[in-house]
């Protein structure tokens, strides 16, 4: 049998299957059967024109698949679940999500839900999927219930390992995975206090009143959750270590955590922004923590599972940036915001939650991933103010420490290559703006060992490149002053 008449076979088939849903539409007939005998005789007709066409998976228009997708929109539940079974043989990827999520737009629950279904049996080839068709699949998934948007997750995760997954995307898998941890624990610590308040009125007596200040007392002394617990006990220590009374989050923001709350053994305990921002902190000695107390090791085990999922597919998106080839652009190379920088920033907060090994695992893979110099300054700091648990009095330790140094080496190194390329392009129109990176270029210089001496090897190269422009020395002089 040869192609062309196996093509007038589908021909014939996708003629019958448009017969038989006129015949329903025509006759308003009552055998609500006729539209998927219809849609399986389309699907058939389809697998057979399929046949002939040997690159049909990356077809991007057909009229067997708008007849068909027009179909399912029509009928809906039966329609959709029909197609779940079997398009994996017939449709690809994009056009069977692009089915799921027309179909899912009117609004109806049960419709929804079919759809999300169909969804998640295209998402394990995420690969093959666009970005946007990936974002609309998991938005549809989370719309649903968060066991369903857990199913996504791992499916597009699973996806990735075989490459062809953007990074951008794996950073918004790993926030999903934060979300869902954020969701269980909403969960847990609403089921504490419905059990706590039931304790209270079961071992409430009538016959016994309190005043006041007592009742306070014990609603203080009440932990619903282990974290309330480490935290309030965190509020005490950094009591005992500043020798003074510091306020209570009593539902307002009187201070706020610097970072989140670090997951694991309590190594430390977190100091609020007014006593790091103090300058005056008394026997700041008596609580630094030598650098050699870190464990080595992080057990993972101790770490809640959906945040284990996040940190594991955040580091696999921070690796993906490491794979493509740099982009030489000078827009792109020494950005002030490169692409994902907020993911980047957000990676490395969540290191710092989950533990030193963590977060010296960030600074490994982030010193490869990014270029920007002024991005690696803003991640050499925060790193530093993590592994200095709290006390400014380590904070220039930390920077010189083998995780953070490499960062700190190389956003001089990107600060001076960005200060070369911007001389050459120089016009006075920009002489502000250079000035602003020279004094941005030396508070980097600054955390280094010997950093101001190689500045100042910088300003020299400057002053010789431009012996005549007075008015540009100047400038910098006056704006390195304030600085």
């Amino acid at each position: 049998m040869n192609l062309q008449s196996i093509e007038a076979e589908a021909y014939s088939m996708f003629e019958l299957a448009k017969s038989v849903l006129m015949l329903y539409n025509t006759t308003m007939t009552t055998y609500e059967r006729l539209p998927l005998a219809a849609l399986e005789i389309g699907l058939f007709a389809l697998n057979i024109h399929n046949y002939c066409s040997p690159n049909w998976y990356s077809r991007t228009y057909s009229t067997y698949v708008s007849w068909i997708e027009n179909l399912c929109v029509d009928v809906g539940v039966n329609a959709l679940r029909m197609l779940n079974e079997q398009w994996e043989d017939t449709l690809t990827p994009t056009e069977a999500v692009q089915m799921a999520l027309r179909a899912s737009r009117p609004g109806d629950s049960s419709v929804k839900r079919t759809s999300a279904e169909l969804v998640l049996s295209c998402l394990i080839y995420s690969q093959s999927l666009t970005s946007a068709d990936i974002t609309a699949g998991i938005n549809l998934c989370r719309e649903q219930d968060d066991e369903m948007l857990e199913r996504a997750c791992s499916a597009v995760e699973n996806a990735s390992a075989q490459g062809g997954i953007q990074p951008e995307l794996l950073f918004r898998i790993s926030r999903e995975w934060h979300y869902l941890h954020e969701e269980k624990r909403k969960r847990e610590e609403g089921e504490g206090v419905n059990n706590e308040v039931a304790n209270e009125q079961e071992q409430a007596s009538p016959t016994i009143t309190l005043n006041n200040s007592h009742a306070r007392a014990e609603a203080q002394s009440v932990y619903i959750t282990p974290e309330q617990f480490v935290q309030e006990q965190m509020h005490l220590q950094a009591q005992e270590m500043l020798g003074r009374q510091l306020p209570r989050n009593n539902g307002q923001d009187q201070f706020t955590w610097i970072y989140p709350q670090y997951i694991g053994p309590l190594h430390h305990c977190p100091l609020p922004q007014q006593a790091v921002h103090s300058r005056r902190i008394p026997n700041i000695g008596s609580y630094s923590i030598p650098y050699s107390n870190f464990p080595e090791e992080l057990n993972l085990s101790e770490i809640p599972r959906y945040l284990q999922n996040c940190y594991r597919v955040g580091m696999r998106a921070l690796e993906g940036l490491t794979l493509p080839m740099p982009d030489d652009r000078p827009e792109v190379k020494y950005a002030m915001s490169p692409p994902s920088s907020e993911d980047i920033r957000w990676m490395c907060a969540l290191s710092a939650s989950l533990g030193p090994t963590c977060l010296k695992n960030f600074c490994k893979v982030v010193y490869n991933a990014v270029t920007s110099p002024f991005l690696l300054h803003d991640l050499a700091l925060e790193a530093a103010r993590h592994f200095a648990l709290y006390n400014p009095a380590q904070l220039a330790s930390h920077l010189r420490s083998p995780s953070v140094s490499p960062i700190v080496q190389k956003a001089m190194a990107m600060y001076t290559e960005l200060v070369h390329h911007d001389l050459v392009f120089l016009s006075p129109l920009r002489h502000a703006d250079f000035v602003d990176l020279l004094r941005r270029t030396r508070s980097a210089f600054c955390m280094a060992p010997g950093g101001m001496a190689r500045f100042n090897e910088i300003l020299e190269v400057i002053r010789k490149t431009y012996p005549k422009k007075r008015e540009l020395w100047q400038l910098i002089m006056n704006g390195l002053s304030k600085a």
